[in-house]
């Protein structure tokens, strides 16, 4: 790990982590219809952030808890991971959904907004003209899922200040 190596303090990881987190999760908000180039740039940028803060959280755990708590903490890490992974995907999921229907509901009929939010495959069974405005909504409830995460990813900010400590603490 480069912090035990180089003899960079973990904090320093953290914040690495989660600024690259937010920006790579803000670029990719800004993303349209057509999907350009630079989203593999985005999407490597977020890739590092969640890389250097799972990688970091695992292997500090065990260097900061000691003892009989080791396993109290690794397990408390895990069901927070998941517990946080399901949360924000039903309010992601909440999110396009309403979005979708909102803005669908006026250009379809029910049964098929209905069949729509059960598989987005089902757009391949509309017309021409409905499967543009149907992209272009789907991409603008995908901007604003991006938006909600990025929130999420921010604050990631106060857990790490709860973390700072006066010394900063370098692991061996």
């Amino acid at each position: 790990m480069a912090s035990s190596k180089l003899r960079v303090p973990p904090i320093f990881i953290l914040v690495a982590a989660f600024v690259f987190q937010i920006v790579g999760i803000a670029l990719l908000s800004t993303i349209s219809v057509d999907t350009p180039p630079q989203t593999y740039g985005y999407e490597a940028i977020l890739g590092i952030g969640i890389g250097l803060n799972f990688g970091s959280v695992i292997i500090l755990t065990p260097n900061i808890v000691r003892g009989k708590d080791q396993s109290v903490a690794m397990g408390a890490l895990s069901q927070l991971r998941a517990l946080g992974g399901v949360i924000g995907l039903s309010i992601a999921s909440n999110i396009l959904s309403n979005h979708v229907k909102g803005d669908l509901s006026a250009v379809i009929s029910p049964q098929q907004l209905d069949l729509l939010l059960q598989t987005s495959a089902a757009i391949n069974s509309f017309p021409i003209e409905a499967q543009t405005v149907i992209r272009s909504v789907y991409a603008d409830g995908y901007s604003l899922q991006m938006k909600a995460m990025t929130a999420f990813a921010a604050a990631q900010a106060i857990a790490v200040a709860i973390m700072w400590e006066k010394k900063l603490r370098r692991v061996a």
